[in-house]
């Protein structure tokens, strides 16, 4: 997430080397049994890019902005540029115009129709049905365009990272099944009422059982530290997914299977002890019923082990004009640039670390999480100028 507070305008040159015609500069693509790849092996390419702040949502004291806490699977939008936010402590969901103007608010604390008991995840159709994950009910919440309450649908758990994405009359989720006596499955499911399947698969290494004696949990099913994971955005049509320490990202259609594959020659960074301990900090912190609690780092380390090399994409985003982008992992504490390609899969450039990370986007403007000093998150969206 983007700290709040610095100006946001990337406008470093061009650098000079950069021509259209030098192959060390453009994208190659190749086909490989009906997909297409598009490989990049140049160097970075400096975006020239700005960014004004057009909007800013949250972090008020009181009313429908009062919210303070967000994640990527928490906010949406329609087709109409309207913004939606789940506001997970109140228990509800606010609807802003695109101009912040408040249009409604949706749901409760509570058990019956149209309220939450854990509400979780958040998914909105081009035409304004939001969908809610509630991991209390084990459903989805869904509320009509105008905010009237509809049937909710059961969700198949476990549910993994993001939100639902509703399209053609199926429910796009991620799901992470964790299985005692086999391997752990990572996998971006589509759902309808007559079947489920699979579009993206990742297989881990079986799930294990870890003991802290610093801190008196057990956990099972924890990972090892660096481990890969899988991340994926939806696009303007279809997902964008990524699951291994490569440099790759498959892109899948929404009703088909995949059929472009974006790479870059960027090797992952190799794992040590120390960038491990890096990336827990003073400890791996657990908030539980009875509190917080802080495990030693060292323990963590030793209990979970560690991963040969660093997963080198660490998050991926639709950004404006059908644009994908691609924040690179170059380890704890290290600046985490971010590769932008075209609609094509052509590369078109990187933007400096720090520069905000798109949540939402539309022809010319995206919306990014800022968090504050404080850590308060709000929703900033911006004009982006290319």
């Amino acid at each position: 997430m983007t700290r709040l507070g610095r100006p946001f305008l990337l406008a470093a040159p061009l650098v000079a080397a950069c021509d259209a015609g030098t192959s060390d500069h453009t994208s190659e693509r190749s086909d490989s049994a009906g997909i297409e790849i598009v490989r990049y092996a140049g160097p970075d390419r400096p975006l020239a890019w700005s960014f004004d702040t057009v909007l800013v949502l949250g972090g008020a004291d009181s009313g429908p902005q009062s919210f303070y806490q967000l994640g990527p699977g928490s906010v949406g939008t329609d087709d109409a540029g309207s913004i939606y936010v789940l506001d997970r402590a109140a228990g509800r969901v606010v609807a802003f115009s695109g101009d912040g103007t408040v249009l409604r608010t949706m749901g409760q604390s509570g058990g019956g129709p149209g309220e939450f008991q854990y509400p979780w995840t958040l998914g909105v159709t081009g035409e304004g049905v939001v969908s809610v994950l509630d991991l209390g009910k084990r459903a989805l919440v869904r509320f009509a365009p105008g905010g009237a309450v509809l049937d909710q649908i059961p969700a198949l758990m476990p549910w993994g990272r993001g939100g639902p994405v509703e399209r053609h009359g199926a429910i796009v989720y991620p799901r992470d099944a964790s299985d005692p006596d086999g391997p752990r499955v990572e996998s971006l499911v589509r759902a309808t009422p007559h079947d489920t399947v699979e579009i993206a698969r990742f297989v881990r290494e079986p799930p294990r059982t870890v003991q802290f004696q610093s801190c008196g949990i057990t956990l099972s099913g924890m990972p090892r530290i660096f481990d890969a994971t899988m991340v994926w955005t939806p696009m303007p049509a279809g997902f964008a997914v990524a699951g291994t320490p490569a440099y790759e990202i498959v892109i899948h259609g929404d009703t088909a299977g995949p059929h472009r594959i974006v790479r870059r020659a960027i090797d992952p960074i190799p794992a040590t002890r120390d960038l491990a301990l890096a990336s827990l900090g003073e400890g791996m912190r657990f908030t539980t019923p009875s509190g917080s609690r802080v495990c030693d780092a060292d323990e963590a380390v030793e209990q979970r082990g560690v991963a040969p090399v660093i997963p080198a994409v660490l998050q991926l985003g639709h950004g404006p004009g059908g644009t994908l982008w691609v924040e690179r992992n170059l380890g704890p504490g290290a600046p985490q640039p971010i590769d932008v390609y075209g609609a094509d899969g052509a590369y078109l450039g990187t933007l400096d670390a720090g520069a905000p990370f798109p949540v939402l986007a539309w022809a010319t403007r995206m919306a990014a999480i800022v968090t504050d000093e404080n850590d308060v998150a709000r929703l900033v969206v911006f004009e982006v100028g290319r």
